[in-house]
């Protein structure tokens, strides 16, 4: 049973309800990082947000097909189809190679991915640029018999000119202020936002590129936007559910996707994706002032916070997490070390309370108890509402205090860390009851619902026999292990 999901869309700029074009599989492409440098938490926060998707529609009942892309190749320090590449820039002043740097910083990558409980394998394909040069050429071949590319000295570009309603995604209008001087960068562009498909190998001999590749233009190698094109179209299809991203991808990079991408259909009507969603930005607050200003957090500004410098301070990475996921994500916030304090404190409250739970209860019982439907509802619905994961982490601060069995609390909590991922059974394994004992004290609770104290009273008395305590509660016989000091 496939529930009802309603998502905002950035390109309507309303929430639509998710109607995926295969009834159980969900389709989705997130853009990935630039693996120039390590990600920061700002990076970071793109990818918790793409994570809670992921799971989000998995407790819908849906299936996600989802590919996060790696782009190592083609990414210029400009958006304005100038400068060099960003891999190949860091190779340089490294002194290493161009894999030598892609593999370091995809690995921090993954290795991020691991800290905040984001599961690799439970994602369709990670697929770096570099292995599908055919497919972006081939994208580019057809474009050009489409009649929607020219070519200047540096290379083969997209004529946004020829593409009706280019721009339709986000706000444009600040490529333009700049308009004259990045149109002069490039000899032979015709408008400013006119991109680069593919770009020629520099001439000079100082200027010798690592990676580039034979195409029917010349050797070169892709511009950074064909490259999400391809390989959402190999992996996924010509029209993809759902395609995500940081809202700065918005203006240039997923506007040249859709017009790339929907530039080779024959139907008008046809689409590239079917729901654009987007996280905001995160701010950092460097200084201690009351009234200092918090900035983006950029590698160009120098501000960022990397996931394992947080660690290396002490945190626990999940606490990053619930930190990301106390805000919704098309809300910005800003960063601080006290808000992250306070997301730790946050944390460890929600695990108390499991543990308190977990301390007297195990999973063999939640066989004789129906789930807490009214409660696991409303957790949903908040979820099914656009990711509102703010509302859904109170519910869980909730449940401890409502008048809710252990059982009952049990599988909430449970149903909870698998939606929103954060680890909350930690410390299950602490003490581990055997079958034989729970046997016992769910034959204990079977005679004290029928009134058969005496019954119940052996049961007890066999019980603390093997070395175990009994504790009667409302609704429940739980059990605990004695420990001898």
């Amino acid at each position: 049973m496939f529930q009802p999901i309603f998502l905002y869309s950035t390109l309507t700029k309303t929430k639509v309800q998710l109607m995926p074009l295969r009834s159980h599989e969900v389709s989705v492409y997130s853009c990935g990082p630039t693996v120039y440098s390590a990600p920061h938490i700002g990076n970071m926060r793109t990818f918790v947000f793409a994570d809670t998707l992921r799971r989000v529609l998995c407790v819908g009942g849906y299936t996600p097909k989802h590919v996060i892309n790696i782009t190592d190749v083609g990414h210029l320090v400009s958006d304005a189809d100038n400068g060099e590449d960003k891999i190949e820039k860091e190779s340089k002043k490294m002194g290493v190679t161009a894999k030598d740097i892609v593999k370091k910083y995809s690995d921090m990558f993954f290795s991020d991915l691991q800290a905040l409980n984001i599961p690799k394998n439970k994602f369709f394909a990670f697929p770096f640029a570099t292995e599908y040069i055919e497919e972006q050429i081939q994208q580019i071949q057809l474009l050009e018999i489409k009649g929607l590319t020219y070519r200047i000295e540096d290379g083969i570009y997209f004529d946004t000119k020829k593409f009706k309603n280019y721009g339709a995604l986000g706000d444009i209008a600040h490529i333009e202020i700049q308009a004259g001087a990045r149109v002069e960068h490039v000899l032979g562009k015709k408008d400013v936002h006119d991109f680069a498909l593919w770009k020629f190998s520099p001439k000079s001999s100082t200027q010798q590129r690592q990676q580039e590749w034979n195409s029917p233009w010349g050797v070169g190698f892709p511009g950074w936007h064909i490259e999400c094109s391809a390989m959402a179209k190999s992996l996924l299809g010509e029209t993809i559910d759902i395609h995500t991203g940081g809202i700065d991808l918005a203006p240039v990079h997923h506007n040249n996707e859709i017009a790339q991408s929907e530039g080779i259909f024959d139907t008008p009507q046809k689409k590239f994706v079917s729901i654009w969603m987007h996280s905001e930005h995160m701010l950092i607050q460097t200084k201690t002032q009351e009234n200092s200003q918090a900035e983006k957090m950029s590698k160009s500004l120098g501000n960022i916070f990397t996931v394992s410098d947080l660690v290396e301070k002490g945190y626990d990475p999940l606490a990053i997490r619930y930190l990301f996921l106390q805000t919704h994500y098309q809300s910005q916030f800003s960063f601080t070390m006290a808000s992250l304090d306070a997301a730790e404190k946050g944390l460890s409250r929600l695990r108390e309370k499991i543990y308190n739970v977990t301390h007297w209860y195990t999973p063999i019982q939640a066989i004789f108890y129906k789930k807490p439907t009214v409660h696991m509802t409303t957790f949903n619905n908040f979820l099914f509402d656009n990711l509102s994961t703010p509302q859904a982490i109170a519910c869980m601060h909730e449940w401890g205090n409502a008048s809710l069995s252990l059982v009952e609390q049990y599988m909430l909590y449970k149903h909870a860390d698998q939606a929103l991922g954060l680890d909350l059974f930690k410390k299950e394994e602490i003490e581990i009851i055997p079958d034989e004992i729970l046997e016992l004290s769910i034959e204990r609770n079977v005679a004290r619902e029928k009134k058969n104290f005496e019954e119940a009273d052996r049961l007890r008395k066999l019980i603390e026999s093997k070395g175990y305590t009994v504790k009667d509660r409302e609704k429940n016989t739980t059990v605990q292990k004695i420990f001898h000091k």
